[in-house]
């Protein structure tokens, strides 16, 4: 391994983990700066069970998951949270200023959380998806700013359901609130409200 690259500055999981009523502030690392769930060479696949009234909040990452990496791992259910003015600070290869899921990975419910005000400085201003996401549901997406595409999320993995959500004031070049090139099956009763695309969507 490269001891030169940083993972997990706030927590890394390699294993099996659930965390409630904390915060993850001001860490920095070249990935997954506040939270990384990822497998360890050789390791199991890691299981983060639920993430529960967190703050994640101010962490910044070089090269994607400024609030949250999940690689070759599974988090089964975020709720109650904020994640909030994290950034990935890359000018070619920034993803996923707020959340990076990514390498057959699983992100499985966001419930009754809000993504807002994080930053990319290339795709995925609120959420990078290059796997599988499951459902959003009662959650608000806002004030994401991604410089490329996705200010809110920028999927080419597959995603399931948007429900009773709200995606608004986020901002990208293409693909203001959502920039989609994978799967996305549906959306119901989900507002899209003062997103803004410089060039497309």
């Amino acid at each position: 391994s490269d001891s030169s690259i940083s993972r997990g500055a706030g927590i890394l999981n390699n294993g099996m983990l659930a965390i409630s009523h904390s915060s993850i502030l001001n860490n920095q690392a070249d990935f997954g700066a506040g939270i990384s769930n990822s497998r360890a060479s050789g390791g199991i696949e890691p299981v983060i069970s639920l993430l529960d009234n967190l703050v994640i909040s101010n962490n910044t990452a070089g090269f994607s998951g400024g609030g949250i990496e999940n690689i070759l791992a599974t988090i089964t259910m975020i709720q109650h949270s904020i994640i909030k003015d994290n950034s990935v600070t890359s000018v070619t290869n920034a993803k996923g200023g707020g959340i990076y899921n990514d390498s057959t990975s699983i992100i499985s419910d966001i419930v009754n959380s809000s993504i807002t005000a994080n930053n990319s400085s290339f795709d995925g201003g609120g959420i990078y998806n290059n796997s599988q996401m499951t459902h959003i549901i009662k959650s608000t997406i806002a004030n994401n700013v991604a410089s490329n595409n996705g200010g809110g999320i920028y999927n080419v993995g597959a995603f399931g359901l948007f429900l009773h959500s709200t995606f608004s004031a986020n901002i990208a070049t293409n693909g203001g609130a959502a920039y989609n090139s994978g799967s996305l099956q549906d959306i119901k009763h989900t507002t899209f409200s003062k997103n803004e695309a410089s060039s497309e969507g």
